[in-house]
């Protein structure tokens, strides 16, 4: 039962959906965007 818990905390990209992929990505875009300008390298 603890490896269930461990796996519904810890979700891998692999196993969302496209749609919840993109609401995540937008939310953390629109996170990025509220903080100032940092040098981040390009996400491949």
């Amino acid at each position: 039962m603890e490896d269930e818990q461990q796996r519904e905390k810890v979700k891998p990209l692999g196993l969302l959906k496209p749609s919840s992929l993109m609401k995540v990505s937008g939310r953390f875009k629109a996170h990025q965007d509220a903080l100032p300008r940092l040098p981040v390298p390009p996400l491949q």
